[in-house]
């Protein structure tokens, strides 16, 4: 006996998230020797580099803007002037393990608001997160703020780059169109109806 289970929604909707993990893979493989590769070349200072590995890994997997050329380059750029304050902020705070402590319980509290927040707020918010735990447990002792400062925005001038050419999200307005041609149809038939 064949079990016949048709294309539904499911089977849809977990091939579409396939297709979402793999083009974020993708772009990430691309993104993170490249940033890494730079970093080193251009630093010498492996734990900096950790940031723009770090940093191609947030900003590719977890954080996938959607929208114009435009709107993404300015997502991905605003992405990193925020975690630039969290990277300074987490590398300050980790020589007192309380003080580390008690930012990160706050830094993770304000990105779990953020998440809530529907939009490119709640899209960066992981990747934000991901940063600043990562300068606190590096800290201060094992590279310097400018350096990871710098390693990061190699890791966001890179990721924008990639984001931008390789395999670029497209938004699709499924339910708008479907929307629009329903009503469409309703139009029509108000229209048959009256006359």
């Amino acid at each position: 006996m064949q079990l016949h289970v048709p294309l539904g929604s499911s089977a849809q909707g977990s091939s579409a998230a396939a297709r979402i993990r793999l083009r974020r893979g993708i772009r990430a493989a691309i993104a993170l020797p490249v940033s890494v590769f730079i970093t080193m070349n251009v630093l010498g200072d492996v734990t900096a580099a950790s940031f723009a590995g770090f940093g191609s890994v947030g900003l590719l997997m977890t954080a996938d803007y959607a929208g114009s050329v435009r709107q993404r380059t300015v997502d991905y750029l605003g992405t990193g002037v925020v975690v630039t304050v969290l990277i300074t902020l987490g590398l300050l705070l980790s020589s007192n393990p309380i003080a580390a402590a008690l930012g990160t319980f706050v830094i993770a509290f304000l990105t779990y608001l953020a998440g809530m927040v529907r939009g490119n707020i709640a899209v960066g918010a992981p990747a934000a997160l991901l940063l600043y735990i990562v300068s606190v447990c590096l800290g201060t002792r094992q590279t310097s703020i400018p350096d990871a400062l710098l390693a990061w925005w190699v890791a966001v001038i890179v990721c924008t780059v990639v984001a931008l050419v390789v395999l670029p999200r497209q938004r699709q307005d499924v339910a708008r169109k479907f929307l629009a041609d329903v009503l469409e149809t309703s139009a029509d038939m108000a229209q048959a109806t009256w006359l």
